[in-house]
């Protein structure tokens, strides 16, 4: 974070998702609800105004690798 603005070019895309997640859910979220994803890309879209169209599989893989399992799909973020 560069003063008020989130700089695309300082973080990387983990740094990013872990930004949105931790604002976000700060509660159990089941990664595979397709409501839960779309509420995801929308928020990082408009936080960091990139609207590139990024696959479910690959936002998934991203945040199993920042999350904690917490039961079948349920996950919290790793802090």
């Amino acid at each position: 974070q560069s003063g008020d603005i989130f700089s695309k070019n300082k973080m990387n895309l983990m740094e990013r998702y872990r930004l949105i997640w931790k604002e976000n859910f700060p509660e159990v979220v089941n990664i595979y609800d397709e409501e839960f994803l779309a509420k995801f890309k929308k928020i990082y879209a408009t936080t960091f105004d990139d609207h590139k169209e990024y696959g479910d599989r690959s936002i998934i893989g991203i945040l199993m690798r920042i999350g904690l399992v917490c039961g079948r799909g349920e996950y919290r973020i790793n802090d």
